[in-house]
């Protein structure tokens, strides 16, 4: 107890000692692992998809794109996380092919060819279990490849 004496009624006031409060770090959470990983893997697949001046074709109709408006646009389905940061999986897309026609499925696996088609298929049914530092090592990982693809744009 810490007393101290009050000049103005020469009282004596004493003050408990307030213990402080000891944050404990939370862990990140899957969630947080996921949504960083797609974040730097979806750059650099828009990255490796376009040339130096940042343009780029959909991959399902042709269609010419700038950087700023493509997306990464997946054959087989992201809820499947075998093949969900599979770059044979993944090319660059339109926001109309990617979100309206909901990724052209049957062109996508036209230009991918039958055998990729099945392999990624195949892929995506195998389960996928990963623990947190595992994601923290392929989240360094697509961040490196994404700097990497980064550092060749000229933009």
């Amino acid at each position: 107890m810490n007393c101290t004496y009050s000049l103005r009624n020469l009282k004596r006031i004493c003050y408990m000692p307030v213990k402080k409060k000891v944050v404990k770090k939370k862990p990140k959470g899957l969630k947080y692992w996921i949504t960083k990983m797609d974040t730097y893997f979806h750059k650099y697949i828009r990255l490796r998809d376009t040339d130096r001046d940042g343009y780029g074709t959909c991959y399902t109709c042709n269609v010419p794109l700038e950087y700023k408006k493509t997306q990464a646009g997946h054959f087989i389905n992201r809820s499947l996380k075998a093949t969900r940061w599979d770059e044979t999986n993944v090319k660059i897309q339109c926001a109309r092919c990617n979100n309206w026609m909901e990724g052209r499925q049957f062109e996508f696996s036209l230009k991918l060819g039958l055998k990729l088609s099945k392999a990624l298929l195949a892929k995506s049914l195998m389960p996928w279990k990963v623990t947190e530092d595992e994601y923290a090592i392929l989240v360094a990982y697509w961040k490196g490849k994404m700097e990497k693809e980064e550092s060749k744009k000229t933009w």
